[in-house]
């Protein structure tokens, strides 16, 4: 939420004053100082004793191949690389569209960006809350949609800034299921104790393949069609997210319960 929120709200203004050096090199403060307390108070858990593989109650390790072998492990993965391509587009070249396309002013801007932020706080909670009660397969899928609306209010809608900035807040919503198929749907595919495994898999090749080949191919697209390309490449992403969510196995386990309870009546 600080971030997200407060940070597009304070480093424009001080770009603005001085320059965009002395705001980056602020932005990185809270990190740094993140790292000193994580190294300081945080402690490693203590490891319990494991039965050896292939002894009574021991089972062999499970590789990351493996755990491609389940379809939602794959379809996870797979997800995480558009939609954090998704996301990583939105924050790169959203304030160049705003201002260079749009043109805004830089506090205009600011403001539209830090609603990206409040979005993805407030939806964080709500999209997992609601996948609880309806499922992971549609929430996941109907939210991943929502994020087609980023783009097109960008693009088309030449109203009300109060609008647009509405039109992106709902559109952020997609944001909300990052931690779905980053984590909760992995944990509840892959055994308990493969669970940091699978959510560093599905995380890591979403970082590696969608955070850092989706800016380049979109800038690459932007140098040679304008900013309008990485946009475009940013609905598509929302729509391939949401298609591929539809293949998901549900997981939920009131849903799954619910299944199982109505399959009993059946027979």
């Amino acid at each position: 939420f600080l971030g997200s929120f407060v940070a597009p709200l304070v480093l424009v203004p001080i770009a603005a004053h001085w320059n965009w050096r002395v705001a980056f090199f602020l932005a990185g403060v809270p990190g740094l100082v993140l790292a000193v307390l994580i190294a300081r108070y945080v402690h490693e858990p203590e490891k319990k004793s494991q039965p050896a593989a292939g002894s009574a109650g021991g089972a062999s390790a499970m590789s990351a191949f493996a755990m491609l072998s389940h379809r939602n492990m794959i379809l996870c993965v797979l997800m995480s690389i558009f939609m954090v391509a998704w996301m990583v587009l939105g924050w790169a070249f959203l304030p160049l569209f705003y201002v260079k396309v749009r043109q805004l002013s830089a506090g205009e801007m600011s403001v539209l960006m830090s609603l990206l932020g409040l979005s993805a706080a407030f939806f964080s909670f709500v999209v997992p809350g609601l996948s609880d009660r309806l499922g992971r397969r549609p929430v996941v899928a109907g939210c991943s949609l929502l994020g087609l609306l980023v783009p097109l209010a960008a693009l088309y809608w030449h109203g009300s800034l109060y609008v647009l900035g509405a039109l992106i807040f709902i559109g952020w919503a997609a944001s909300g299921v990052l931690p779905l198929f980053m984590g909760t749907i992995p944990s509840e595919t892959i055994p308990a104790r493969y669970v940091a495994t699978s959510m560093g898999l599905t995380v890591g090749v979403g970082e590696v393949l969608g955070g850092v080949s989706g800016p380049a191919l979109a800038g690459t697209a932007a140098d040679h069609y304008g900013l309008t390309a990485p946009l475009f490449m940013q609905g598509g992403c929302a729509i391939v997210g949401a298609l591929l969510a539809l293949a998901l196995k549900e997981t939920a386990p009131r849903r799954v319960a619910a299944v199982a309870a109505r399959s009993q009546l059946a027979t």
